[in-house]
């Protein structure tokens, strides 16, 4: 059973661990137990705690430091929200500000814990979701960056009835908070922190199960420790390079940072450090390409399947498999750009994951697109139906190299003079996706049913 709703208390009642290393003191800690689910029962011989890993740890993991930041929101609001409106010093600004930034920090994007999402969060109350957008605009604009109008300051000067000037300075203007936004925050704490609680109870409870279903053994070898993965000063700067590449764009700025990157853990060996080589290479070639400098993305995407293309983990599988589906596209319509494809089918075409099934999928729509529209073509297309088409509970991204696929099997019928199979083919892409709310696919649907129509007039 999940255990009742939960709110962490102030640090001050926190245990408080020291961290060593040898004889020197490196940091101290202060621990909070928060306990999640529970089968019920009292435990009855002494308890050590042990280490988990995988999706479900990390998701219960990450949605506890959601709730332990919206419960400081809440004590926050709670303790000083009326002094946010009738008294307004530095200690109530730096709090108000505290707020924003921790609330905020639970649904912006972070390799420390998976953000909420706000559109999950709100989506049933209109009102609450326009108070999270403004919120969300509030400190982004106005407190982090300096496009605002809640604070500024004008060069006066005092004149004399003379017209004499004694001294000029400066007019600082700071906004007072508005009572009905102090109300809007709580209510937006407030509804997050029952999103979290049902979330984290719902992982909690198949996290116990997972763990209970473990053989004795396999328990026993449980990591037995309090453990806690806190980022080296690596991980943070290669993780600042990431962003900062991202938030260059695609120019020749950004290509220089992921090279940074590149250079500085090209050569590591720990997963946490190749997975962002991959993507730094990966988004470099990228850049490259949107660039014009078609040659040398290709190279970068052949490192990057040199380097990855036998890995066994899947976020470097991935990589590679992205990489493959670009260079071809890099190359065009020729020999080489198929023969590209070929490959990425061979190395991956028989995969079970959904990330390597979708770039299987588009390496064929793509090949078939490089094969134009005889039988050879079809034949591909039908390739795609016969792999990804099945299913209907399929996700999006298959779902639309299906109805691509069927889009252009259509034409290629009907570039033949094969009108009937064409029609044939539309009418099973409307049957399939007709009633899609996705845009790709509903794009698609008007497109078959529009060639349709002009078949049967021709």
């Amino acid at each position: 059973m999940r255990c009742a709703r939960c709110r962490f208390g102030d640090v001050s009642a926190a245990v408080t661990l020291v961290v060593k290393h040898g004889s020197r003191l490196v940091r101290k800690l202060s621990v909070i137990w928060y306990s999640v689910a529970t089968d019920g029962t009292n435990p009855q011989n002494a308890l050590h705690p042990v280490h988990l890993a995988g999706h479900l740890a990390k998701r219960v993991a990450d949605l506890s430091l959601h709730q332990y930041d919206l419960s400081f929101c809440e004590r926050i609001l709670k303790t000083y929200g009326s002094k946010f409106v009738d008294e307004y010093d530095d200690l109530t600004l730096a709090l108000w500000i505290a707020v924003l930034t921790k609330f905020i920090s639970c649904f912006q994007g972070s390799d420390a814990r998976r953000s909420l999402d706000g559109r999950k969060v709100y989506r049933s109350d209109a009102k609450a979701f326009e108070n999270f957008t403004f919120v969300m605009a509030l400190r982004n604009k106005h407190i982090v960056h300096d496009e605002n109008s809640h604070y500024g300051a004008n060069a006066s000067a005092w004149l004399e009835q003379d017209g004499d000037v004694p001294q000029v300075g400066t007019m600082i203007m700071v906004a007072r908070i508005d009572p009905t936004l102090v109300a809007a925050m709580r209510d937006l704490v407030e509804r997050a922190q029952e999103h979290v609680h049902v979330a984290i109870g719902d992982a909690g409870e198949k996290l116990l199960a997972e763990v209970q279903a473990m053989t004795p053994e396999a328990r026993a070898a449980l990591p037995k420790s309090i453990y806690f993965p806190l980022p080296t000063d690596d991980d943070i700067y290669r993780n600042r390079l990431v962003g900062k590449g991202a938030a260059l764009g695609r120019g020749d700025e950004a290509i220089a940072v992921y090279d940074d990157l590149i250079a500085r853990f090209g050569t590591a060996t720990e997963l946490s450090l190749r997975e962002p080589v991959a993507n730094a290479l990966f988004k470099k070639g990228g850049r490259l390409g949107a660039l014009g400098r078609g040659d040398e993305a290709i190279a970068v995407y052949d490192d990057v399947i040199a380097r990855f293309g036998s890995a066994t983990e899947l976020s470097l599988r991935e990589q590679a498999a992205k990489a493959l589906v670009n260079k071809g596209a890099v190359l065009g319509r020729g020999g080489e750009a198929i023969a590209v494809y070929d490959d990425l089918i061979a190395r991956f075409g028989s995969a079970t994951e959904l990330s390597l099934r979708e770039q299987v999928a588009k390496a064929l729509v793509n090949k078939g697109a490089v094969l134009d529209r005889g039988d050879e073509a079809i034949a591909v297309y039908d390739d795609v139906i016969a792999r990804f088409g099945s299913a209907t509970e399929l996700p999006l991204p298959l779902r639309e190299p299906v109805a691509v696929a069927l889009v252009n099997k259509g034409a290629a019928l009907g570039a033949l003079g094969r009108g009937d199979e064409a029609v044939a083919v539309y009418d099973d892409l409307v049957a399939r996706f007709g009633t899609a709310t996705e845009l790709p696919l509903r794009e698609l649907v008007a497109k078959a049913k529009s060639t349709k129509d002009s078949l049967h007039k021709s």
